[in-house]
């Protein structure tokens, strides 16, 4: 509890008329006295008006970076006595206070709901925290100060823009038909047909409304996926990070990698995201199909890891298929890396290479003067690559047309 800008000038008013009541003077003890009444009245009356008050948060359970976070906060008060002047002060995500909300009145055993908007920054795993109830009535000389726990999660998924063309020639299928044609029963997401139940299939395939109309058990069936896959891996490398603030060159390549799983996903292509889980300590693979959800979700709460590049591509390059298209986001030219890639694409997998180093050409070059003696193997290979400099624009860069084979200057 602290005294407000009008609770300190009452206490200098007060300590004025006191020296000015040295002379018995009637007049000014009853001036003091009613200076004193009402400072005594705002202290208790400010003190209970934050307590039986209780504060519900709603909100989103997840937006990209940089959206508006609309918050709706339930106020109820649990005692009969009605409240009046309340102010909310919130914990945003990570941004810390946001603009104070005010309920003019709020009745007894009632509840009003008041609303604010506060800006998601940059992607993460942020909490709301407690919620701080103020008052200063009814005569706005001493502010009371409650804190009400009322904590919530809010996930903000990094940016990604949509992509225009063809990025590389991804593989057609499986069996190097279109899929049109080629429809048949296997492990794919579109409903294929009914079939009777055999030895060994799994219950959650079971169709009960048409058992139960046939009298036997008959499982559902799926459509074979005829598009390739893709893998998308991602760099964490925490040593070749270069900070830049909210747009290091990790934040960078998180961004290019949530806009090429939504561009193979739009397209129809099944697409795995695969890093390294620095809490875990493990490669992860996050597969998704149709929804980007599951790769946003997971890029969100990505963090640097102490994994290098060479180590996680020998590591999960065995796993990828040989008709499978790879997508390889380094945050720096790493040799090992590279080199392993020239490896997998011997295995007849497609692949592309996004360089996002957050650096220029020449510095690019002077670091590393192996690197164009690898981009002419690269071009050999047929290994598509495209450069994420520092300040280019992630949509125009992702979005160039790499069908046709071409040299591509760093």
């Amino acid at each position: 509890m602290t005294l407000t800008r009008g609770g300190m000038a009452l206490i200098c008013l007060i300590l004025f008329v006191l020296v000015l009541s040295i002379p018995d003077n009637a007049t000014n003890f009853i001036v003091l006295s009613f200076f004193l009444a009402l400072l005594l009245v705002n202290v208790p009356y400010a003190f209970l008006a934050v307590r039986g008050v209780s504060v519900y948060r709603d909100h989103q359970s997840h937006v990209k970076e940089g959206s508006d976070i609309r918050v709706n906060l339930r106020v109820v008060n649990r005692s009969r006595g009605s409240r009046i002047l309340l102010r909310f002060l919130d914990r945003g995500p990570g941004q810390g206070r946001c603009e104070p909300v005010q309920v003019p009145l709020l009745a007894g055993r009632g509840s009003e709901t008041v609303a604010y908007t506060c800006q998601a920054g940059k992607r993460g795993i942020y909490k709301f925290l407690a919620c701080r109830i103020e008052s200063s009535s009814p005569f706005g000389l001493v502010n009371a100060r409650r804190s009400v726990r009322s904590e919530s999660d809010l996930v903000v998924y990094p940016l990604y823009y949509e992509l225009i063309g063809a990025m590389f020639p991804f593989h057609k299928s499986y069996s190097g038909m279109t899929s049109a044609p080629g429809s048949r029963p296997g492990e794919g997401a579109s409903f294929f047909g009914l079939r009777e139940y055999r030895e060994g299939d799994p219950i959650r395939k079971i169709h009960w409304s048409s058992s139960l109309r046939a009298r036997t058990l008959m499982v559902k069936e799926f459509e074979e996926d005829m598009h390739s896959s893709v893998v998308i891996m991602l760099d964490t490398h925490k040593l070749s990070v270069v900070p830049d603030g909210a747009d290091s060159n990790l934040e960078v390549a998180v961004r290019a990698a949530a806009s090429l799983a939504n561009h193979t996903l739009v397209n129809g292509h099944p697409t795995t995201l695969m890093y390294y889980d620095e809490s875990a300590k493990c490669l992860r693979s996050d597969r998704a199909m149709g929804d980007l959800t599951p790769v946003l979700d997971s890029l969100a709460r990505l963090e640097a890891s102490s994994m290098k590049p060479g180590d996680a591509l020998l590591a999960g390059g065995a796993s990828i298929p040989r008709h499978a298209n790879l997508i390889l986001v380094l945050l720096s030219a790493d040799k090992d890396a590279m080199a392993e890639l020239l490896r997998i694409r011997a295995r007849g997998v497609q692949i592309m290479l996004v360089l996002a180093d957050g650096g220029d050409a020449a510095g690019r070059f002077a670091a590393n003067p192996w690197l164009p003696a690898m981009m002419e193997m690269f071009e050999y290979a047929g290994i598509n690559i495209i450069v994420l400099s520092k300040g280019d624009d992630i949509q125009a860069a992702l979005s160039q047309n790499m069908r046709l084979q071409r040299r591509v200057r760093l």
